[in-house]
Protein backbone atom coordinates (compact mmCIF):
# COMPACT_ATOMS: atom_id res chain seq x y z
CA UNK A 1 0.00 0.00 0.00
CA UNK A 2 1.44 3.36 -1.03
CA UNK A 3 2.11 5.86 1.73
CA UNK A 4 2.08 8.76 -0.72
CA UNK A 5 4.77 11.43 -1.00
CA UNK A 6 6.75 12.28 2.14
CA UNK A 7 5.50 15.20 4.19
CA UNK A 8 7.36 18.40 3.53
CA UNK A 9 9.28 19.60 6.58
CA UNK A 10 8.07 22.67 8.41
CA UNK A 11 10.06 25.49 9.93
CA UNK A 12 8.49 25.52 13.38
CA UNK A 13 10.44 28.37 15.00
CA UNK A 14 12.85 31.00 13.79
CA UNK A 15 14.70 34.07 14.92
CA UNK A 16 17.93 36.04 14.83
CA UNK A 17 19.66 39.10 16.20
CA UNK A 18 21.62 41.71 14.25
CA UNK A 19 23.70 44.01 16.44
CA UNK A 20 21.43 43.04 19.31
CA UNK A 21 18.18 43.81 17.48
CA UNK A 22 15.86 40.82 17.30
CA UNK A 23 14.00 39.58 14.22
CA UNK A 24 11.50 36.78 14.41
CA UNK A 25 11.45 35.43 17.97
CA UNK A 26 15.01 34.45 18.77
CA UNK A 27 14.53 34.22 22.53
CA UNK A 28 11.51 31.96 22.09
CA UNK A 29 13.52 29.81 19.69
CA UNK A 30 16.27 29.39 22.29
CA UNK A 31 13.67 28.65 24.99
CA UNK A 32 12.05 26.00 22.79
CA UNK A 33 15.41 24.31 22.20
CA UNK A 34 16.17 24.36 25.91
CA UNK A 35 12.79 22.78 26.73
CA UNK A 36 13.33 20.07 24.11
CA UNK A 37 16.72 19.22 25.60
CA UNK A 38 15.26 19.07 29.11
CA UNK A 39 12.70 16.56 27.87
CA UNK A 40 15.46 14.46 26.34
CA UNK A 41 14.29 15.17 22.78
CA UNK A 42 17.06 14.68 20.21
CA UNK A 43 17.69 17.70 18.00
CA UNK A 44 20.23 17.38 15.18
CA UNK A 45 22.23 20.59 14.78
CA UNK A 46 23.54 21.86 11.44
CA UNK A 47 26.00 24.74 11.76
CA UNK A 48 26.97 27.53 9.38
CA UNK A 49 30.69 28.24 9.69
CA UNK A 50 31.81 31.72 10.78
CA UNK A 51 34.39 33.81 8.96
CA UNK A 52 36.96 32.69 11.55
CA UNK A 53 36.93 29.16 10.07
CA UNK A 54 39.48 29.15 7.21
CA UNK A 55 37.77 29.10 3.82
CA UNK A 56 39.82 26.21 2.44
CA UNK A 57 39.87 24.05 5.58
CA UNK A 58 38.06 20.68 5.57
CA UNK A 59 34.39 20.85 6.51
CA UNK A 60 33.51 19.28 9.84
CA UNK A 61 30.49 16.97 10.03
CA UNK A 62 27.17 18.84 9.88
CA UNK A 63 28.81 22.16 9.02
CA UNK A 64 28.34 24.29 5.91
CA UNK A 65 30.35 27.13 4.45
CA UNK A 66 29.60 29.76 1.77
CA UNK A 67 26.88 32.25 1.01
CA UNK A 68 24.71 29.33 -0.08
CA UNK A 69 25.41 27.39 3.14
CA UNK A 70 22.03 28.06 4.81
CA UNK A 71 20.22 26.70 1.73
CA UNK A 72 22.58 23.73 1.72
CA UNK A 73 21.79 23.10 5.39
CA UNK A 74 18.07 23.37 4.62
CA UNK A 75 18.51 20.81 1.84
CA UNK A 76 20.25 18.47 4.31
CA UNK A 77 17.52 19.02 6.89
CA UNK A 78 14.86 17.99 4.36
CA UNK A 79 16.71 14.75 3.67
CA UNK A 80 17.13 13.97 7.37
CA UNK A 81 13.47 14.63 8.15
CA UNK A 82 11.91 12.96 5.12
CA UNK A 83 13.96 9.81 5.59
CA UNK A 84 12.99 9.76 9.28
CA UNK A 85 16.64 9.85 10.34
CA UNK A 86 15.71 12.79 12.56
CA UNK A 87 12.51 14.30 13.93
CA UNK A 88 13.91 17.74 14.64
CA UNK A 89 16.75 19.68 13.01
CA UNK A 90 18.21 23.00 14.15
CA UNK A 91 20.10 25.17 11.64
CA UNK A 92 22.26 27.73 13.41
CA UNK A 93 24.78 30.41 12.55
CA UNK A 94 26.73 32.90 14.63
CA UNK A 95 29.27 35.47 13.46
CA UNK A 96 30.02 38.59 15.50
CA UNK A 97 31.88 40.37 12.72
CA UNK A 98 31.62 43.79 14.33
CA UNK A 99 32.76 43.03 17.87
CA UNK A 100 34.98 39.94 17.53
CA UNK A 101 37.16 40.94 14.54
CA UNK A 102 39.26 43.95 13.75
CA UNK A 103 38.89 45.57 10.33
CA UNK A 104 42.26 44.13 9.28
CA UNK A 105 41.26 40.63 10.46
CA UNK A 106 38.02 40.79 8.46
CA UNK A 107 39.88 41.92 5.37
CA UNK A 108 42.54 39.24 5.71
CA UNK A 109 40.05 36.40 6.31
CA UNK A 110 37.85 37.54 3.41
CA UNK A 111 40.79 37.43 1.02
CA UNK A 112 39.87 33.89 -0.03
CA UNK A 113 41.19 33.93 -3.60
CA UNK A 114 44.57 35.56 -3.17
CA UNK A 115 42.79 38.66 -4.43
CA UNK A 116 40.06 40.62 -2.71
CA UNK A 117 36.43 39.56 -3.15
CA UNK A 118 35.74 43.03 -4.54
CA UNK A 119 38.42 42.70 -7.25
CA UNK A 120 37.25 39.18 -8.08
CA UNK A 121 33.64 40.29 -8.51
CA UNK A 122 34.78 43.24 -10.60
CA UNK A 123 36.44 40.79 -13.01
CA UNK A 124 33.30 38.63 -13.07
CA UNK A 125 31.12 41.66 -13.76
CA UNK A 126 33.35 42.78 -16.65
CA UNK A 127 32.94 39.35 -18.25
CA UNK A 128 29.19 39.53 -17.59
CA UNK A 129 29.02 42.81 -19.51
CA UNK A 130 30.60 41.16 -22.54
CA UNK A 131 28.27 38.13 -22.45
CA UNK A 132 25.21 40.38 -22.15
CA UNK A 133 26.35 42.96 -24.69
CA UNK A 134 25.99 45.94 -22.35
CA UNK A 135 28.32 48.79 -21.48
CA UNK A 136 29.79 49.75 -18.13
CA UNK A 137 27.46 52.75 -18.17
CA UNK A 138 24.46 50.44 -18.69
CA UNK A 139 25.64 48.27 -15.82
CA UNK A 140 25.96 51.23 -13.47
CA UNK A 141 22.44 52.36 -14.38
CA UNK A 142 21.15 48.88 -13.52
CA UNK A 143 23.10 48.95 -10.24
CA UNK A 144 21.37 52.25 -9.42
CA UNK A 145 17.95 50.67 -10.05
CA UNK A 146 18.87 47.73 -7.84
CA UNK A 147 19.93 49.92 -4.93
CA UNK A 148 16.74 52.00 -5.20
CA UNK A 149 14.81 48.73 -5.01
CA UNK A 150 16.66 47.64 -1.87
CA UNK A 151 16.28 51.05 -0.25
CA UNK A 152 12.51 51.15 -0.80
CA UNK A 153 12.21 47.86 1.07
CA UNK A 154 14.60 49.04 3.78
CA UNK A 155 12.57 52.19 4.36
CA UNK A 156 9.26 50.29 4.18
CA UNK A 157 10.56 48.12 7.03
CA UNK A 158 11.06 51.30 9.05
CA UNK A 159 14.83 50.90 9.08
CA UNK A 160 15.94 53.88 6.97
CA UNK A 161 16.66 56.05 9.99
CA UNK A 162 18.81 53.38 11.62
CA UNK A 163 21.63 53.25 9.10
CA UNK A 164 23.81 55.95 7.58
CA UNK A 165 24.25 54.06 4.31
CA UNK A 166 21.34 55.77 2.57
CA UNK A 167 22.47 59.26 3.63
CA UNK A 168 26.26 59.20 3.83
CA UNK A 169 27.79 60.25 0.53
CA UNK A 170 30.88 58.12 1.05
CA UNK A 171 28.79 54.98 0.44
CA UNK A 172 27.96 56.23 -3.05
CA UNK A 173 31.60 56.77 -4.06
CA UNK A 174 33.19 54.25 -6.47
CA UNK A 175 35.14 51.43 -4.84
CA UNK A 176 36.08 49.77 -8.16
CA UNK A 177 35.67 50.46 -11.86
CA UNK A 178 32.10 49.08 -11.74
CA UNK A 179 30.90 49.22 -8.11
CA UNK A 180 30.01 51.84 -5.53
CA UNK A 181 30.01 51.15 -1.81
CA UNK A 182 26.23 50.72 -1.83
CA UNK A 183 26.58 47.99 -4.47
CA UNK A 184 28.61 45.78 -2.13
CA UNK A 185 27.79 43.74 0.96
CA UNK A 186 28.45 45.40 4.32
CA UNK A 187 29.79 42.74 6.71
CA UNK A 188 30.15 44.93 9.80
CA UNK A 189 27.46 43.31 11.94
CA UNK A 190 27.06 40.93 14.87
CA UNK A 191 24.67 38.14 13.85
CA UNK A 192 23.22 35.08 15.52
CA UNK A 193 20.22 33.13 14.32
CA UNK A 194 18.56 29.84 13.62
CA UNK A 195 15.67 27.77 12.29
CA UNK A 196 14.03 24.79 14.00
CA UNK A 197 12.56 22.28 11.55
CA UNK A 198 10.38 19.27 12.13
CA UNK A 199 8.64 16.57 10.14
CA UNK A 200 5.11 17.14 11.35
CA UNK A 201 1.52 16.34 10.30
CA UNK A 202 -0.31 18.59 7.82
CA UNK A 203 -2.39 20.33 10.52
CA UNK A 204 0.73 21.79 12.20
CA UNK A 205 1.19 25.54 11.90
CA UNK A 206 4.53 26.55 10.43
CA UNK A 207 6.41 27.53 7.29
CA UNK A 208 6.46 24.71 4.75
CA UNK A 209 9.71 24.10 2.89
CA UNK A 210 8.50 23.39 -0.65
CA UNK A 211 12.02 22.92 -1.99
CA UNK A 212 15.68 23.62 -1.24
CA UNK A 213 18.12 23.06 -4.09
CA UNK A 214 21.85 23.72 -4.39
CA UNK A 215 23.87 23.43 -7.60
CA UNK A 216 27.67 23.42 -7.27
CA UNK A 217 30.39 23.89 -9.88
CA UNK A 218 33.73 22.10 -9.35
CA UNK A 219 35.79 25.30 -9.36
CA UNK A 220 35.44 28.81 -7.92
CA UNK A 221 37.37 32.06 -7.97
CA UNK A 222 38.79 34.28 -10.74
CA UNK A 223 40.22 31.29 -12.65
CA UNK A 224 36.68 29.88 -12.99
CA UNK A 225 35.00 33.03 -14.33
CA UNK A 226 34.27 31.56 -17.77
CA UNK A 227 32.24 28.77 -16.16
CA UNK A 228 30.65 30.99 -13.52
CA UNK A 229 29.48 33.83 -15.76
CA UNK A 230 26.99 31.73 -17.72
CA UNK A 231 25.04 31.11 -14.48
CA UNK A 232 23.71 27.91 -16.03
CA UNK A 233 23.94 26.25 -12.60
CA UNK A 234 21.72 28.98 -11.17
CA UNK A 235 19.24 28.34 -13.97
CA UNK A 236 19.27 24.60 -13.16
CA UNK A 237 18.75 25.30 -9.45
CA UNK A 238 15.79 27.56 -10.21
CA UNK A 239 14.19 25.03 -12.53
CA UNK A 240 14.58 22.18 -10.05
CA UNK A 241 13.32 24.26 -7.14
CA UNK A 242 10.19 25.27 -9.07
CA UNK A 243 9.61 21.68 -10.21
CA UNK A 244 9.85 20.27 -6.69
CA UNK A 245 7.68 23.08 -5.29
CA UNK A 246 5.10 22.73 -8.04
CA UNK A 247 5.03 26.46 -8.78
CA UNK A 248 5.99 28.92 -11.51
CA UNK A 249 7.90 32.02 -10.42
CA UNK A 250 6.73 34.06 -13.36
CA UNK A 251 3.09 33.14 -12.70
CA UNK A 252 3.41 33.99 -8.99
CA UNK A 253 5.08 37.30 -9.85
CA UNK A 254 2.25 38.18 -12.23
CA UNK A 255 -0.23 37.37 -9.44
CA UNK A 256 1.72 39.60 -7.03
CA UNK A 257 2.01 36.46 -4.88
CA UNK A 258 5.81 36.16 -4.78
CA UNK A 259 8.20 37.40 -2.11
CA UNK A 260 11.87 37.39 -3.04
CA UNK A 261 15.21 37.59 -1.31
CA UNK A 262 17.72 37.67 -4.14
CA UNK A 263 21.35 37.51 -3.03
CA UNK A 264 22.38 41.14 -3.43
CA UNK A 265 26.16 41.11 -2.97
CA UNK A 266 27.42 42.96 -6.09
CA UNK A 267 24.86 43.79 -8.85
CA UNK A 268 25.99 41.04 -11.21
CA UNK A 269 24.39 38.37 -8.98
CA UNK A 270 20.83 39.77 -8.75
CA UNK A 271 20.89 40.66 -12.45
CA UNK A 272 21.85 37.08 -13.32
CA UNK A 273 19.06 35.83 -11.03
CA UNK A 274 16.43 37.98 -12.74
CA UNK A 275 17.55 36.70 -16.15
CA UNK A 276 17.83 33.01 -15.24
CA UNK A 277 14.53 33.00 -13.34
CA UNK A 278 12.81 34.41 -16.45
CA UNK A 279 11.33 37.17 -14.33
CA UNK A 280 12.67 39.53 -17.00
CA UNK A 281 13.19 38.72 -20.70
CA UNK A 282 16.37 40.77 -20.88
CA UNK A 283 18.36 43.40 -18.99
CA UNK A 284 16.54 46.24 -20.76
CA UNK A 285 13.44 45.16 -18.84
CA UNK A 286 15.18 45.20 -15.46
CA UNK A 287 14.52 48.85 -14.47
CA UNK A 288 10.77 48.51 -15.12
CA UNK A 289 10.58 45.24 -13.15
CA UNK A 290 12.63 46.67 -10.29
CA UNK A 291 10.34 49.71 -10.07
CA UNK A 292 7.33 47.50 -9.28
CA UNK A 293 8.69 44.31 -7.66
CA UNK A 294 10.74 44.20 -4.46
CA UNK A 295 13.54 41.67 -4.86
CA UNK A 296 14.52 41.53 -1.19
CA UNK A 297 12.55 41.27 2.04
CA UNK A 298 15.52 42.42 4.12
CA UNK A 299 16.58 45.54 2.23
CA UNK A 300 19.67 43.97 0.72
CA UNK A 301 23.11 43.03 1.94
CA UNK A 302 24.48 46.55 2.24
CA UNK A 303 21.61 48.08 4.18
CA UNK A 304 20.56 44.95 6.11
CA UNK A 305 24.20 43.85 6.47
CA UNK A 306 25.91 40.66 5.37
CA UNK A 307 27.28 38.33 8.07
CA UNK A 308 29.67 36.41 5.79
CA UNK A 309 28.15 32.91 5.37
CA UNK A 310 24.86 33.85 7.06
CA UNK A 311 22.97 36.40 4.90
CA UNK A 312 20.65 33.70 3.54
CA UNK A 313 19.96 32.51 7.11
CA UNK A 314 19.01 36.07 8.05
CA UNK A 315 16.85 36.20 4.92
CA UNK A 316 15.13 32.91 5.79
CA UNK A 317 14.20 34.30 9.22
CA UNK A 318 12.80 37.51 7.73
CA UNK A 319 10.99 35.55 5.01
CA UNK A 320 9.34 33.30 7.62
CA UNK A 321 8.16 36.41 9.45
CA UNK A 322 6.68 37.81 6.22
CA UNK A 323 5.00 34.55 5.24
CA UNK A 324 3.33 33.97 8.61
CA UNK A 325 0.93 36.79 7.74
CA UNK A 326 -0.09 35.89 4.18
CA UNK A 327 -0.50 33.20 1.54
CA UNK A 328 2.32 34.29 -0.75
CA UNK A 329 5.22 32.14 -1.91
CA UNK A 330 8.67 33.09 -0.64
CA UNK A 331 11.98 32.42 -2.39
CA UNK A 332 15.41 32.85 -0.80
CA UNK A 333 18.51 32.73 -2.98
CA UNK A 334 22.05 31.94 -1.81
CA UNK A 335 25.26 32.57 -3.75
CA UNK A 336 28.46 30.86 -2.59
CA UNK A 337 31.91 32.32 -3.11
CA UNK A 338 32.28 34.01 -6.47
CA UNK A 339 29.18 32.07 -7.52
CA UNK A 340 30.20 28.42 -7.69
CA UNK A 341 27.32 27.44 -5.39
CA UNK A 342 23.79 28.55 -6.19
CA UNK A 343 21.03 27.77 -3.72
CA UNK A 344 17.28 28.30 -3.99
CA UNK A 345 14.72 27.70 -1.24
CA UNK A 346 10.96 28.07 -1.78
CA UNK A 347 8.64 28.45 1.21
CA UNK A 348 4.99 29.06 2.07
CA UNK A 349 2.76 29.25 5.13
CA UNK A 350 1.31 25.94 6.27
CA UNK A 351 -1.78 27.05 8.15
CA UNK A 352 -4.70 24.83 9.24
CA UNK A 353 -7.06 27.75 8.60
CA UNK A 354 -5.64 28.26 5.11
CA UNK A 355 -5.86 24.54 4.38
CA UNK A 356 -9.52 24.49 5.40
CA UNK A 357 -10.30 27.23 2.89
CA UNK A 358 -9.03 25.26 -0.11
Amino acid sequence: MSRGPPLRPLILAWGCTLDGKEEGDFQQLLHTLDELKKRGQRVRTLTIDPLRTPWNSPLACDTFRSGAAPIEALQQAIMLLQTAKEQLVFITGRDFLRSEYSASERQQLMNIYGASVLDSYNLLAKRFLLTQGITASDFKTLAHSLFENYERTWRARGRGHQDKASADEKWFAPVSSLFRGVDCANPVVDFEGGLLLGSTPPHQEGIEVLSAVVETLPLDGPAAIEALVSYSHLEHALKRAQLYAGISLTAKAEEQALLLEVYSCFPVVPLAFLLKSKLIPGLKSAPAFLSTHAITVTGGMNLAKAPWNNPALHALVVMCEQLRHNQQIGLVHGNGGLGYKQGVAILRLNSPMALNKH
